[in-house]
């Protein structure tokens, strides 16, 4: 979902987990978004413990990919780059200020683009 975010309505109750990169419509290169239903978290859905990954010769990935870590941690396990959620938050500020009716306004205007882009191959083939 990486292209398209933030540019068309998403039925978010349609996913367990949708995780894109920001780093086109929200802010810099790296900035991550994982958004993610309570019910896949533990104790819901534990992480199975290292020993037994080991045992079934699976990789024991490392804890920040650990989502349960994540949530438990308010998204504050390791150290943010401030200057990158500096600009993702700047980015939504003037995202809400620009379009009132939040992605439909989005949608809107993503429409309009494609329509010209389009367009244009369309007519020079």
């Amino acid at each position: 979902m990486s292209s398209n975010i933030l540019s068309r309505r998403i039925p978010i109750k349609n996913f367990s987990v949708i995780f894109f990169g920001a780093q086109k419509n929200l802010g810099s290169t790296g900035v991550t978004v994982v958004i993610i239903k309570k019910s896949l978290l533990a104790p819901a859905c534990p992480q199975p413990p290292p020993a037994l990954m080991r045992k079934l010769g699976l990789p024991v990935p490392p804890i920040v990919f650990s989502y349960e870590t994540a949530a438990k941690n308010n998204s504050l396990y390791n150290t943010l780059s401030i200057f990158d959620v500096y600009i993702a938050g700047q980015v939504l500020k003037r995202l809400l200020q620009t379009f009132p009716d939040k992605v439909d306004g989005q949608q809107a205007l993503s429409q309009k683009k494609a329509a010209l882009i389009y367009g244009a191959l369309e007519a020079h083939p």
